[in-house]
């Protein structure tokens, strides 16, 4: 009884397969295992014994691709000093999914850190390590060694800051691969708006470093027989502001200091130059934002900022951290500098770049709605509103693909003058848009805002006639008109002549007949639901040669036709000239 209330609810026996099968099933393991290590033994008898043991070490057991493979363990791997606070949130999160742990501990600490990692890891095998911080890079790099050196039993490490914290109880550590060098793991923003992934899971190997005292990169070895180098697993965290850094003075001294250091390692290193264009901009940005405001010392740095980031678009790198680079140049061209031809060169840019990033589409449909040219916006917006977002691991911007770029469309789409030119289709595919919007979690008055548009173009739609009614009633109505006064036509006109399209000259009223018919014959090609929807392309070719020839008679038709009968025609006239021009 006490084994059946340990085990709960008796469960219904599945039926065991066949003997025969669980041998057929072994046997097929066997096959593979076998294959696997003669492909294995062909590829060693091409090495040298150095080689080979190099390779012993370093595959450490490793299966081939298609084999067997065991789940991996988690060594979490932390540098950290006076963050009490955020370890207190953190650590209970991470002791659910991680095995083993490492973290470093600043040998200029002076809150109860130690005490706290105690607390919430004691009981998980791990070491608080007292180390000297020399920058990001080397410290860390210390770490990653003394974790492969005590605890080598761990299939893999992640690099983590104080103030991540797991936003799931469990992890599936099959997806653990020890076959892969590394892994990514996605950081979300504290409202959750924006992501990044990280690519900072580690096979936890000799050889491993983390490079540059800031910005830091990962760096692990390939594997021996590696077919797959790094892979995305589902880990999320959350991450906070106001850590020791941001709570320290001179943060932003010691971080370029860090980077300029940086630098000099690496020479036009891409990344470096870009967070050093983006340091400076950010201390100009504050100051800006002010109440004080941007003093001439802060819009040097901006200068500088921009010398940085402008480099850094003439070297190779990152592309996602390239896009970034010219979409902040362009932002920084259209507010600050007000060089509006110079910010829409680097937005096309980061359209041809990347044009599945709708960040570039957006701020040149914004530019041009707030400059009152609504066609060119509505034509930018609605390519940028239409956008998925994309995979990508850097720099994702999810309440502009949720909210902000469909009503921004929106916006554009509902004023009067734009939106008193637009057919029923066009109202009705813009609203089918902005209903996929969620603008929930952002500005609380941007849902209401959304909530007003979509009324409006609602209201606009159930009025507006479609464009094919509006494009060819018109004709239809100068044709009728003319038929039921084609005697009193024909009368008036019975002195005058024209000239036709060959240039010879016939009755004035054969010509009316004749370009009227020419016309009413293009609304019988397409009034009809199942005939091709007109362009004003075709409209414009079908209505043309009317229109050139009342100008170059219509003065003879208004001298001899009577005043009530010109009236109508005259304003039909103008509908036709209006239409699509």
């Amino acid at each position: 009884g006490l084994m059946m209330m340990m085990q709960g609810p008796r469960q219904r026996r599945r039926s065991r397969p066949r003997r025969s099968e669980e041998w057929a099933a072994v046997a097929v393991v066997l096959v593979m295992a076998l294959l696997s290590a003669s492909a294995v033994t062909a590829d060693d008898s091409k090495r040298t014994p150095e080689e080979l043991e190099e390779a012993k070490r370093m595959r450490q057991g490793t299966p081939g691709y298609g084999a067997p493979r065991p789940p991996g363990t988690l060594l979490l791997n932390m540098l950290i000093k006076n963050e009490e606070e955020h370890l207190d949130r953190t650590l209970p999160k991470w002791a659910k999914i991680i095995d083993y742990w490492v973290i470093g501990v600043d040998d200029n600490n002076t809150d109860s850190s130690p005490e706290v990692i105690q607390k919430h890891l004691g009981h998980i095998p791990g070491s608080i390590v007292i180390v000297h911080f020399d920058g990001m890079g080397p410290t860390w790099t210390e770490l990653v060694k003394y974790g492969y050196e005590h605890y080598p039993q761990a299939t893999h490490g992640i690099l983590a800051d104080a103030d991540f914290a797991p936003m799931q109880d469990t992890l599936d550590k099959m997806q653990l691969d020890i076959r892969c060098s590394k892994h990514m793991y996605t950081v979300w923003t504290e409202d959750h708006r924006n992501e990044r992934k990280m690519d900072w899971i580690y096979r936890n190997i000799e050889g491993v470093n983390v490079q540059r005292r800031t910005h830091q990169t990962l760096e692990v070895p390939e594997l021996p027989y590696q077919e797959v180098f790094q892979t995305l697993i589902d880990l999320n965290v959350d991450e906070r502001t106001g850590g020791y850094q941001d709570r320290t003075p001179g943060k932003n001294e010691r971080y370029i200091g860090f980077l300029e250091a940086d630098l000099v390692d690496y020479p036009e290193d891409p990344r470096t130059l870009y967070y050093l264009g983006y340091a400076h901009y950010d201390i100009f940005k504050r100051a800006f934002e002010s109440d004080a405001g941007a003093s001439e010392k802060d819009w040097e740095e901006l200068k500088v900022g921009v010398n940085y980031m402008e480099r850094r678009t003439n070297v190779e790198g990152n592309h996602e951290e390239l896009w970034f680079t010219m979409l902040k140049l362009g932002e920084v061209n259209e507010r600050y500098y007000k060089n509006w031809d110079k910010a829409l060169e680097y937005y096309k840019r980061c359209t041809e770049a990347d044009p599945e990033r709708a960040d570039a589409w957006f701020y040149i449909g914004q530019h041009f709605r707030l400059a009152g040219e609504l066609d060119e916006a509505v034509q930018y917006l609605d390519k940028a509103a239409r956008l998925p977002i994309p995979v990508r691991s850097l720099f994702q911007w999810h309440y502009l693909y949720k909210c902000l770029s469909k009503l921004e469309l929106g916006r554009a789409f509902v004023e009067p003058d734009f939106l008193a030119r637009q057919s029923k289709q066009a109202i009705k595919r813009t609203l089918r848009v902005l209903r996929t919007a969620d603008c929930v979690g952002g500005d609380p008055g941007n849902q209401a805002e959304l909530r007003t548009i979509k009324d409006v173009l609602s209201n606009a739609a159930s009025k507006a006639k479609s464009k094919r009614k509006r494009m060819i009633k018109p004709i239809k109505r100068l044709a009728k008109h003319v038929a039921d006064n084609m005697d009193d036509i024909e009368d008036a006109l019975s002195d005058a002549t024209a000239h036709n399209e060959d240039g010879d000259r016939v009755p004035l009223f054969d010509a009316v007949l004749d370009h009227v018919m020419a016309m009413r014959n293009f609304h019988d090609q397409h009034k009809s639901k199942k005939s091709p929807r007109p362009t004003c392309r075709d409209y414009r070719r079908a209505t043309t040669p009317y229109l050139r020839f009342w100008n170059d008679y219509g003065y003879k038709i208004e001298k001899r036709v009577d005043d009530a009968l010109l009236g109508k025609w005259m304003n039909l006239n103008g509908k036709i000239t209006s239409m699509c021009r």
